[in-house]
């Protein structure tokens, strides 16, 4: 017999695992040589490499739900506070401090403004994801003492 709510999941895990190849592929293509007649230098866009660890940290995950699903198992609640938790760091951190060390080397402010409004929602997001995670160790907490 099948669980009801596999379907979903394996849908969520596909779309999660062609996001982290698209990213991946994005990242892949952003690697370039640039030399400046001391010595040849490779870079690459690191935006796209945060949406790529983002990613695949998701889909990692929705890959063990699934299976969690399949068999008709539970999904471990600290596993997607600690998804959530991680990603929304990352959503925050980078972006604040792209942001920042723009302003610091003097570039202009309409440039980059953008990677302070997704910071700030990051922030939001990382303050919701400590909350819950403070929440669900307290009720954790609270069950086990009885």
């Amino acid at each position: 017999m099948l669980n009801k709510k596999f379907p979903l999941a394996l849908i969520t895990s596909i779309i999660l695992g062609g996001l982290f190849v698209y990213f991946l592929v994005e990242y892949s293509l952003s690697f370039g040589i640039y030399d400046d007649g001391y010595g040849t230098e490779i870079y690459s866009d690191n935006d796209w490499l945060v949406l790529t660890m983002a990613s695949l940290i998701m889909f990692i995950y929705s890959l063990y739900a699934s299976v969690q699903i399949y068999h008709f198992k539970p999904i471990n609640e600290n596993g997607m506070l600690l998804v959530a938790l991680i990603v929304s760091a990352l959503a925050s951190l980078y972006p604040l401090g792209v942001f920042t060390k723009a302003m610091v080397k003097g570039k202009e402010y309409a440039s980059y403004q953008w990677y302070l409004y997704i910071g700030i929602v990051g922030l939001v997001m990382l303050g919701l994801s400590i909350f819950a995670s403070f929440t669900a160790y307290k009720r954790h907490k609270l069950l086990n003492s009885k």
